[in-house]
């Protein structure tokens, strides 16, 4: 009952485009395949592909989604390959499934899939490593969180300043609450 993501589509020489929809298409797929053989799974697939681009695109999308499964089956290994969760151990597994996704997939398809999700997952344990520097004053975490976020694809910027916006609110509330402010600093504060 459901309809899967319009994200497979073909240029004006019949070359897949290659973009983010194509994953999407495979996990919508993947996702609701539980009790079913890969293989079944992997037919639907490559029937909706077939019904949605031509022949050329076709064979590179299903060239890609064969990429995708041998990624899929490879990333628990490579994930496991690289255990903790300090700082510097996510880091080293992030970078080693960013390596994996490159030689697996290829850099274009790579960075269409995952790119703007690895550059957030970095910003984040760039602004974790920031947060915990002792040797830094409040000021100085606040600036340098500040341009790592300005390193962010503009529409992950935007995504992040939002859920920060949020977060700086919640606290806000939880101070006022603390505080046992009046009802106009609350109103203030959600206006700002």
């Amino acid at each position: 009952g459901t309809t899967a993501p319009d994200g497979i589509s073909e240029d004006s020489l019949g070359n897949l485009v290659i973009s983010q929809g194509i994953r999407d298409v495979f996990e919508y797929f993947l996702s609701g395949s539980v009790d079913e053989p890969l293989s079944t799974v992997r037919d639907r697939i490559v029937a909706y592909i077939k019904s949605h681009v031509g022949v050329k695109a076709t064979q590179q999308a299903i060239s890609i989604l064969d990429q995708y499964g041998a990624y899929k089956m490879a990333l628990p290994e490579v994930a496991q390959a690289y255990p903790g969760e300090r700082i510097d151990q996510l880091k080293a597994r992030l970078s080693a499934i960013k390596n994996m996704r490159r030689s697996t997939l290829g850099a274009d398809v790579a960075e269409a899939f995952f790119g703007e999700e690895e550059a957030y997952a970095l910003y984040t344990l760039n602004k974790g490593e920031v947060m915990q520097d002792g040797s830094m004053s409040l000021a100085q975490k606040n600036a340098r969180v500040a341009e790592l976020k300005k390193q962010l694809p503009p529409g992950t910027q935007e995504s992040v300043s939002t859920a920060e916006m949020l977060q700086n609110l919640e606290e806000a509330q939880t101070d006022w609450k603390a505080r046992g402010g009046s009802p106009e600093e609350l109103r203030a504060a959600r206006e700002a």
